[in-house]
């Protein structure tokens, strides 16, 4: 008798112990889903990011050929990539504790506007500079039949490179209006911007290739 009034007061006496190490396993449970859940979001927000990036790439191959050919191809490519950048931004709004937003990362010593995320939407920006261009060339010449189709496209584009600017914050690098020709555009400061940071881009693409090229000698 004596011994199980002892043994329960032992049990008793270690409840607390045991309690306690259930509820670490449980928040450490808890830590690891939460972990594993960032991790797979990350996942998708790159894999989007480089999704994005290669679309851009095929709409600027040939674009002035693409916008006169093919209209309606130019505009269901651009849709896709504006879808894309709408689940972009509502990837990059999530909050998280453990895992760092790769878009939203700015090199040591760089400007805010050099994460990847800005770049993105300057290269976004510039696809649709050049579309705007070649699509107001095709509106001076184009047939009545052509007409609807590039307005529409044309008011597309704008909707775009308006959503970039609310999404960057950049006041001070107001999209041109659609309105100015050809050589206004080259001149505003929005393009000289927009070519100076895609050099910057490409310059710091170049020397990782040669980095890659140095390491495999």
């Amino acid at each position: 008798m004596n011994e199980l009034i002892s043994r329960s007061h032992q049990e008793s006496i270690n409840l607390p112990s045991l309690q306690s190490e259930l509820e670490n396993n449980k928040s450490f449970i808890t830590f690891l889903r939460e972990l594993q859940t960032e991790v797979d979001d990350e996942i998708a927000l790159q894999a989007n990011y480089e999704n994005i990036a290669k679309k851009l790439g095929e709409l600027n191959i040939d674009i002035d050929q693409r916008a006169r050919n093919s209209i309606q191809d130019v505009r269901n490519q651009l849709e896709h990539v504006q879808s894309d950048m709408n689940l972009l931004r509502t990837q990059c709004s999530q909050q998280r504790k453990y895992v760092e937003n790769m878009l939203e990362k700015v090199p040591g010593g760089a400007t805010p506007t050099s994460s990847r995320r800005k770049k993105i939407m300057l290269m976004v920006s510039t696809t649709v500079t050049t579309i705007i261009q070649v699509v107001e060339d095709e509106l001076r010449r184009s047939p009545s039949t052509k007409e609807n189709d590039l307005l529409e496209l044309k008011q597309k584009l704008q909707d775009v490179n308006t959503c970039i600017v609310d999404e960057t914050d950049a006041a001070d690098h107001v999209v041109p209006n659609i309105a100015k020709n050809k050589q206004e555009l080259q001149k505003s400061e929005h393009e000289n911007v927009v070519q100076s940071e895609l050099a910057q881009l490409g310059k710091e693409e170049s020397e990782k290739e040669r980095t890659k090229k140095n390491k495999k000698h």
